[in-house]
């Protein structure tokens, strides 16, 4: 709350329920950089291949080397995969580096409203409401600041089948996920076993969230599959 406070404003004359609309949070103090937070223009984020086998890469997508590297190796896994010449999936990176501010100040809008309407609240039940959403990680978000993203060394990745439909995302293995050709626990443990010879590791309560690095943390291939399902994209989900 502190540093949502120093950093970012909340106008509740300004907020809405659409996110397009909502103009109420401002986080005009948000640090640049900082101790894992890379700034936009760092020599240490190199541009990811857009050319890599059975793997789609937007346009733009930086990473520190370690991690594009691994990008380059998950293809080569592919490649070798009997499985992926057998269903004819692919791998799909939504994002990698991204700036902290453009996570921070979601997060820090689900603080200041939660804490506001905490205030306005006037009946326990409705002060333990608000503050179960002024929690981020409640939300399957991460608190503001830093985060693996931020440092460069950490890509979103999803399994595609020969259709070029996702199998999973954040909800994966909850009824209305999506469905592709390939079961949703399947494709999740597919990924997994390429990203885990890539040299990467997963996030044990997020499917499609690698990182590669000193900085690295998670699970590899076979032992994620011991990992709670669904997976719903929450710390909470840990077994």
């Amino acid at each position: 709350m502190t540093f949502c406070s120093c950093a970012c404003t909340f106008n509740p004359k300004q907020w809405y329920p659409r996110k397009e609309d909502d103009k109420s949070v401002a986080c005009t103090g948000l640090p640049d950089t900082g101790f894992g937070m890379l700034p936009r223009d760092s020599s240490d984020l190199v541009a990811v291949s857009t050319s890599i086998p059975h793997v789609r890469v937007p346009r733009g997508i930086r990473a520190i080397q370690a991690a594009a590297d691994g990008l380059v190796a998950l293809g080569t896994a592919l490649e070798a995969m009997p499985k992926r010449r057998e269903l004819s999936f692919s791998a799909r990176v939504g994002s990698c580096y991204r700036h902290h501010s453009t996570d921070s100040k979601d997060e820090c809008g689900y603080v200041l409203k939660g804490n506001y309407m905490i205030s306005k609240s006037t009946t326990p039940e409705k002060q333990a409401y608000w503050r179960e959403k002024a929690n981020p990680m409640n939300l399957g978000l991460a608190w503001p600041g830093r985060t693996p993203h931020s440092g460069g060394y950490a890509c979103d990745v999803i399994l595609v089948d020969r259709d070029g439909r996702d199998c999973f995302d954040w909800r994966a293995g909850v009824p209305d996920a999506p469905r592709c050709s390939i079961d949703a626990k399947a494709a999740v443990e597919l990924l997994n076993e390429a990203m885990t010879t890539a040299g990467a590791l997963r996030l044990t309560y997020e499917a499609w969230h690698y990182e590669w690095g000193p900085g690295a943390s998670g699970c590899s291939h076979p032992d994620c599959a011991k990992h709670g399902w669904p997976i719903t994209g929450k710390p909470g989900n840990k077994p």
